[in-house]
């Protein structure tokens, strides 16, 4: 719980220097018994709820990707900002609720994926600051040089859930297949190899967990394309899939993200 506060607070003020944030605050409580591994719940006027299970949520690679994810610039960032700019300022009352298992929850994820290394983009930056977090909550680890290189590629693994999904819902793959896949590609346990097949196969995460990963590649793409400025309009537009497809390439369609 120390690093993961300690990367709210520093993700809300990375945050906060691409563009203005409302008044806002966020309660961080723990639990050991959940499918999911840390969950956002907004409450309205800038106020949200992060649960962190501390049984899935162990390594630091997960810490910082959770952390990210949940508040700044992923989830609650979205929200906040789209709650202040489009239903206060703009009267855009679409936008004072937040609907599960569309589409436009497929684009939140995918978002809200890509907000660690929207966040900390430079090696050199992470290894740095991961450094002096660890000795001020007296983590007695030395972070190693290869640490960014080896969070990367541990960060291309999400892509292995949806694919999971894709295996298990259209591929019609067996379960006993369906958890080898997971043990194998995510380089995990059986244990958490069986609580990520009971995630995507919950009936209110199916939606989530065929659609996350051609989200995070759509919005990889548009942030690579436009950056920083990018982010900014993602966390503060209402856009869509497909909106975001025509935007990196104005021939594409819909097929580009199936």
């Amino acid at each position: 719980p120390g690093l993961f506060t300690a990367v709210v607070y520093e993700s809300r003020d990375r945050a906060a220097r691409l563009m203005s944030l409302p008044s806002d605050s966020i309660s961080i409580g723990t639990t050991r018994d959940s499918q999911w591994s840390a969950f956002h719940q907004y409450r309205g006027n800038g106020h949200a709820d992060v649960c962190i299970n501390l049984q899935l949520v162990r390594r630091i690679d997960q810490v910082l990707d959770c952390a990210c994810h949940e508040t700044y610039p992923g989830h609650h960032a979205e929200l906040l900002l789209k709650e202040h700019r489009l239903y206060r300022m703009k009267g855009w009352h679409e936008h004072g609720i937040l609907l599960t298992q569309t589409p436009q929850c497929a684009l939140s994820e995918g978002l809200a994926s890509c907000a660690f290394e929207a966040t900390f983009a430079d090696d050199a930056d992470l290894l740095c600051w991961l450094s002096e977090q660890l000795k001020s909550i007296e983590v007695d680890w030395q972070v190693p040089r290869v640490y960014p290189l080896v969070h990367r590629c541990l960060a291309r693994l999400r892509v292995v859930m949806s694919n999971a999904a894709i295996l298990y819902f259209i591929a019609k793959g067996s379960r006993s297949e369906t958890l080898e896949y997971i043990e194998h590609y995510a380089i995990t346990t059986p244990d958490r190899a069986r609580r990520i097949f009971d995630f995507i196969t919950a009936r209110e995460c199916v939606h989530l967990a065929l659609g996350q990963a051609s989200a995070m590649r759509v919005v990889g793409a548009f942030l690579k394309l436009r950056g920083q400025r990018g982010l900014a309009d993602l966390l503060t537009e209402p856009w869509t899939l497909n909106s975001l497809c025509a935007a990196i390439d104005p021939a594409s369609t819909s097929a580009a993200i199936t």
